[in-house]
């Protein structure tokens, strides 16, 4: 069920990419996922730089 969400998901965006009126939208999330990825990333990050004992610049 899970694999069959996952194609249902990239299959509804392939076509939303495809059409004009949605290609906005599409960019629009995709910007806005690699900015959430891109701060979990920074969070992680810095989280480990803490735990070392590092100085962390708030």
């Amino acid at each position: 069920m899970t694999y069959a969400v996952i194609v249902f998901i990239v299959g509804i965006l392939t076509i939303m990419l495809i059409q004009e009126a949605h290609r906005v939208e599409i960019l629009a999330t995709g910007l806005l996922s690699v900015l959430v990825v891109a701060a979990g990333l920074f969070v992680a990050r810095r989280r480990k730089l803490e735990k070392r004992g590092a100085v962390v610049l708030n």
